[in-house]
């Protein structure tokens, strides 16, 4: 990575919409939620 700073920079750049979009309280509370749902 220290040889493509581009490269690190998308990468890192992408890693970040995917902690943005998948860890907010909503998503983690929908997570708890299908957690603690009765199973069948």
């Amino acid at each position: 990575m220290l040889d493509e700073p581009v490269r690190a920079w998308r990468i890192a750049q992408s890693a970040r919409q995917v902690v943005i979009h998948d860890y907010t309280a909503d998503a983690a509370a929908a997570r708890l939620t299908g957690l603690l749902a009765p199973r069948p």
